[in-house]
């Protein structure tokens, strides 16, 4: 399990993330890895907020490496500005690429929203010139963190 403090949410009340895996989760035995937001009540108690089975990827889905290692992950796999949190996947191992996804807390519905995904590819052995994807939420369509599914 990777679990760090959140963004605050309203009035000063915290948020948590947490990944959940299985103990024994390895490329040879993947396990889901789903990602859930606790809020803090305003009588001090934690409720569920928000939960995405997606957005953090699986042992076995990068490659060489694990792409979201979790015993790395309370420092490198999840980072909270303001109110915005980002998921950062990425293998640095042979290959190089991150997908980073990123979230935000929406103070006037109280949802957590898609802000934006960046993918990129490095090629440092090749000579070859990065490759950056970027998709940006539109805020014409949000789309809350329940719903996100990954886009190829």
């Amino acid at each position: 399990m990777a679990a760090r403090q959140g963004p605050d949410v309203d009035a000063g009340r915290i948020s948590y993330l947490i990944v959940l895996h299985r103990p024994a989760d390895s490329a040879s035995e993947p396990s889901p890895r789903p990602l859930v937001i606790v809020e803090q009540q305003a009588d001090g108690t934690f409720r569920l907020a928000a939960r995405n089975d997606e957005v953090v990827l699986r042992a076995n889905e990068g490659g060489q490496c694990d792409p979201f290692d979790p015993q790395d992950a309370d420092e490198n796999g999840l980072a909270v500005k303001g109110r915005f949190f980002t998921v950062q996947n990425f293998v640095a191992c042979g290959q190089h690429w991150s997908d980073y996804v990123t979230f935000r807390h929406d103070a006037r519905t109280g949802r957590w929203l898609f802000a934006n995904e960046i993918r990129t590819e490095s090629f440092p052995l090749e000579g070859k010139p990065d490759r950056v994807r970027a998709i940006r939420a539109d805020p014409r369509k949000p789309v809350a963190l329940d719903a996100w599914r990954r886009g190829d």
